[in-house]
């Protein structure tokens, strides 16, 4: 039987597809070759590398052949500052945790470290001037709705409900039990004394004592011909009756100093001169220290 067109075409579509059919073959071959060579080669990665290596402040990352060193301080820097000792050392002691921060402040005020150039710039963005918002025209609509709520009401719909029943009356008799109660609240203060204000120069000087002190530790951090510098602290006496004994033991200054509790003065250095207030030159030239040890505890039990 001679073959028709039909019959033709059809043999050539299946001739076609024969001869692609290892092409196939071949590609999904490829591929997995592929596949194979790229997990062994990340085994080969997996067997030679090495974890980097601490040695205390110096971090040891291996770079080929060889290793490089970071120092931690580089990467964190101010990561040594502080002692975790100290910080644990006045827990539980508000006033030992109140001055620490204190200090801690006025040191990154002027310390030359990354912390100190954080802080000092949170300092800046706080003092910065801000736009005044209340009167901005964004929010004309919204004071215009909270003087006159009417204006919501007026968008919505008109609405009623209409129909008809009867009365469903129920009483309910609850028992009137007359019980009278009352919250009574007093605060109490157990400490002796308390900060009012002015530096919170206080610390614990061990059990049951209190170490106070006027004035910044430091020398030479004033200037000025024949002038007169003062500093003050106010203290809250809470319970007069509980301190035992109250004294004046230390006093570093230049030139000439006072000491005054409330209107009275307790004590003065080197004498009873104060220039520009007595007679005398103002400058000694000269840093005094000495030990008072002058006793206070009937002027604080008053």
């Amino acid at each position: 039987m001679k073959p028709t067109f039909f019959t033709r075409v059809l043999a050539g579509i299946l001739s076609i597809t024969m001869a692609c059919l290892p092409l196939h073959g071949v590609a999904a071959d490829v591929q997995r070759q592929s596949g194979l060579s790229g997990q062994q080669e990340g085994k080969q990665l997996l067997q030679n590398w090495t974890m980097p290596a601490l040695n205390g402040n110096t971090l040891s990352v291996p770079n080929g052949s060889g290793h490089e060193s970071i120092n931690l301080q580089e990467l964190f820097p101010g990561m040594d500052q502080g002692s975790l000792d100290v910080l644990t050392g006045v827990y539980g002691s508000d006033t030992s945790m109140n001055q620490l921060g204190t200090q801690r402040q006025e040191s990154m005020a002027s310390e030359s470290s990354a912390t100190g150039e954080a802080f000092r710039s949170l300092q800046q963005i706080k003092d910065r001037s801000r736009p005044d918002m209340v009167n901005d025209p964004l929010w004309a609509l919204t004071d215009a709705v909270q003087t006159d709520p009417n204006l919501l009401t007026q968008s919505f719909p008109g609405c009623e409900s209409q129909g008809e029943g009867s009365p469903n009356y129920q009483q309910c008799d609850r028992l009137n039990t007359a019980v009278n109660s009352c919250t009574i609240t007093h605060d109490y203060t157990a400490g002796i004394i308390e900060h009012v204000s002015g530096p919170m120069n206080l610390r614990s000087c061990g059990e049951g004592c209190l170490e106070v002190w006027i004035g910044r530790i430091g020398d030479n951090y004033w200037s000025g011909s024949c002038k007169v510098f003062e500093q003050a602290i106010t203290l809250k006496v809470v319970n007069p009756d509980a301190i035992t004994s109250a004294v004046l033991e230390y006093a570093k200054w230049d030139d000439y100093m006072q000491v005054w509790l409330g209107d009275q003065k307790v004590w003065s250095g080197p004498n009873n001169n104060f220039p520009p207030e007595t007679a005398g030159r103002c400058e000694l030239s000269t840093s005094w220290e000495r030990n008072p040890n002058t006793d206070l505890t009937a002027r604080l039990k008053r």
